[in-house]
């Protein structure tokens, strides 16, 4: 396998998914059977795979470091000189398949390369939603960092002349998705509802949840305790795998602390499964109450307001 290992974090700057990313790579290397070759693009990458080896997380004997020899051939068939290549790189799936011609006694088989799969990589976090994969720069994968037409475009040719066997799903590629919806971020969202504990204005904050935004209500004269909006993943009676859900900022912090930028369990205040922050009034909203902690509909009314220009 073929890997290229992160030295930044996404647009957001959730450095706790970073780090997670990494080790998540790292294990997956360490789980293959053959040699990992990591793609290392500066010298800040370069040194995590070395400290990696160091602490005994990457086995030295199954790990190498892709000589830039293979990215420059790739650069000049496209007719690009390195230095130009290397701002709008090959991905690390096209260097595999480069390479894979170059040492398999056979065309390789070849799946995947949708660029517009959402998810788009494979260690993204579940139940991802374009709007927030476009706003955490992990849409296309780093939006302009790769040129996916291109790199597609010579998949196809090289299938058509028989270097290797590209499979496509139903037969092409797939067209970009709809992203009308997505607009302008909701920076305030303003929660009506008869339950003191939730009713008020949540505020957008700088750093993300599971990969989705974050909203928190400051204090209130009502209610003296700061309010959470964000998505938790968890197991719910309807099939889902995650829901939004109000929940206490020290709950959600004592979360954070345990796994960063993840948060299980959606065992809080009040949750929705429709809620998206691009259109918050067409959201329907439960509240857990009773004895055995039953959903029951409440009646949320919420609006949301984007950034003034």
């Amino acid at each position: 396998q073929i890997l290229a290992m992160p030295s930044t974090p996404g647009l957001l700057g959730e450095m706790g998914l970073l780090q997670k990313v990494q080790k998540s790579l790292v294990s997956f290397a360490t789980m293959a059977r053959n040699l990992s070759m990591f793609v290392v693009l500066d010298a800040t990458g370069a040194a995590q795979v070395l400290n990696f080896v160091r602490q005994g997380d990457l086995p030295p004997d199954r790990a190498r470091v892709i000589h830039p020899l293979q990215i420059e051939e790739l650069c000049h068939e496209s007719g690009r000189e390195y230095a130009n290549c290397t701002k709008n790189r090959p991905s690390t799936g096209l260097i595999a398949v480069h390479l894979a011609q170059q040492i398999c006694s056979s065309p390789p088989t070849v799946f995947g390369f949708d660029a517009n799969s959402v998810p788009f990589h494979y260690y993204d976090l579940p139940n991802e939603h374009v709007c927030d994969a476009i706003r955490g720069d992990r849409f296309r994968g780093q939006g302009g960092v790769h040129r996916w037409e291109t790199e597609q475009q010579r998949l196809e040719r090289w299938h058509d002349a028989g270097r290797i066997r590209l499979y496509r799903p139903s037969g092409s590629f797939s067209p970009l998705p709809d992203i009308s919806m997505c607009g302008k971020a909701i920076v305030e969202i303003q929660v009506q509802t008869m339950l003191k504990e939730i009713r008020g204005n949540y505020f957008a904050q700088a750093y993300v949840v599971n990969g989705k935004p974050v909203y928190e209500r400051p204090e209130r004269d009502d209610h003296p305790f700061h309010i959470m909006l964000h998505y938790a993943l968890c197991r719910l009676p309807s099939g889902a795998t995650g829901a939004w859900v109000f929940s206490p900022h020290a709950i959600l912090a004592e979360v954070l602390k345990e796994t960063p930028g993840i948060a299980m369990g959606c065992n809080a205040m009040a949750l929705s499964e429709d809620f998206r922050p691009e259109s918050p009034h067409e959201s329907s909203w439960k509240v857990a109450t009773g004895m055995g902690g039953e959903l029951v509909e409440s009646d949320f009314v919420l609006t949301g307001f984007e950034a003034e220009e």
